[in-house]
Order: C-alpha cells, then sequence, then structure tokens
C-alpha cells in the first residue's frame, strides 16, 4: 500500500466515523421529537 493510498484509507476511515456520529446524533434527536409528539397525543 503507498503512501497515498494509506492516507486516502484513513481520510476514509475518519469519514466514517464522523458518520457514525452524526447519525447517532440524529438518531437522538429523532427519538425525543418522537416522545414529544407521543406526549402532544396523550395530552390531546
Amino acid at each position: 500500500m503507498s503512501f497515498f493510498e494509506a492516507r486516502q484509507r484513513g481520510d476514509y476511515i475518519e469519514l466514517v466515523s464522523f458518520e457514525k456520529e452524526q447519525v447517532e446524533d440524529w438518531l437522538k434527536q429523532v427519538g425525543q421529537f418522537v416522545d414529544a409528539i407521543k406526549l402532544l397525543i396523550k395530552s390531546v
């Protein structure tokens, strides 16, 4: 593996782990949103 390939792979791994964190944050926010809607529905 050349230096360039190793560098690209490192960037890809960083990107994937960043994406994973973003998705986890997004899922938490969606979960909170869904909980809020459930509360609204119960109170109606």
